[in-house]
């Protein structure tokens, strides 16, 4: 997973099933929400939000933390917070500090 997080990969397909397999553990699927996140795919983002009602607390807030990094993941965890699929509370001081600064 690092290594496809750190060339920016594009094979969002495969890290979403890593992300959707219920027996993988909480530190691997963290791995891959993070790879996904990196991707350089223009659909990384949107995917990864809509894996958003699947995920635990925790990985929201990764997730969140994560997208809040780029242009393209701000403006998709801004479109699932004004469409009401991300809840506020949900996007932490510090996801939006990221935005803010972008």
């Amino acid at each position: 997973m690092r290594a496809l997080r750190e060339l920016g990969s594009t094979e969002v397909d495969i890290l979403v099933g890593v992300i959707t397999q219920p027996a993988v553990s909480p530190a691997l699927r963290n791995e891959a929400v993070t790879a996904l996140a990196a991707s350089r795919s223009d659909r990384a983002p949107t995917m990864l939000l809509g894996l958003w009602p699947a995920l635990d607390a925790a990985a929201r807030a990764l997730t969140a933390d994560r997208l809040s990094a780029t242009q393209p993941g701000a403006q998709a965890l801004l479109a699932g917070v004004r469409s009401g699929a991300v809840a506020r509370e949900e996007v932490g001081l510090s996801a939006l500090e990221k935005m803010h600064t972008l």
